[in-house]
């Protein structure tokens, strides 16, 4: 089996394969990745290596490098390591709370888990896919007029939506000369929040052209 080393990849975005995930029906997929994402920082405990193990076997199926499914965490990694030294060290008097340590690291790697699942849903499943199982729902509990199913796809294409404007905004910050410090963030943050918006209000004229 091959795995995807394209490095130019966008995170979060789909990935064309045909293992078991891929034949999952999207709507089963997505409830899945609720139930899980809700379980993970519910339980906890062995819970988290279960669905560890779970996201590597459907990974590797899938023909995706596990280490992959991190791509566009980098984020989220600082964010766990300031967690992390948060909980485990106190001042005045300075220690060590190693229980705070412990917590500390169980909470982050619930949420670096909780990414690679939504990372991997998104890899193996499409819009048009969650689209169709959505609105298939929609019709058997008699919602069509509600619109449900178009509110929560536009939703989650939010979420592959930023990953692949802050890349293309990464990218010429790189080819400018630009550091990858706090600066960049506090740079690129406000013109993807913008860029994004332009994006919104350009779905949104599609679909009032469209009567929706």
């Amino acid at each position: 089996m091959k795995y995807s080393h394209r490095n130019s990849q966008t995170p979060w975005s789909y990935r064309k394969g045909n293992g078991l995930l891929y034949r999952i029906p999207a709507g089963l997929k997505l409830i899945g990745l609720l139930l899980f994402s809700t379980l993970i920082f519910i339980i906890k405990g062995p819970f988290l290596l279960i669905i560890a193990i779970t996201v590597i076997i459907l990974s590797l199926n899938s023909g995706i490098n596990p280490r992959e499914l991190l791509k566009g965490g980098r984020p989220l990694l600082v964010l766990c390591v300031f967690i992390v030294l948060v909980r485990t060290f106190q001042f005045a008097p300075f220690l060590i709370n190693r229980a705070g340590l412990l917590e500390g690291c169980l909470f982050s790697l619930t949420m670096i888990i909780s990414f690679t699942c939504g990372a991997l849903f998104f890899a193996a499943t499409t819009m048009g896919e969650i689209n169709k199982s959505l609105s298939a729902a929609e019709t058997f509990f008699h919602l069509d007029k509600i619109k449900i199913s178009l509110g929560i796809s536009l939703m989650l294409k939010f979420i592959p939506d930023f990953f692949e404007v802050w890349e293309e905004i990464e990218l010429a910050w790189q080819n400018r000369g630009g550091k990858n410090n706090i600066q960049k963030y506090i740079s690129l943050l406000p013109r993807t929040i913008n860029k994004l918006m332009e994006k919104a209000a350009q779905t949104a004229d599609a679909l009032e052209s469209r009567g929706i």
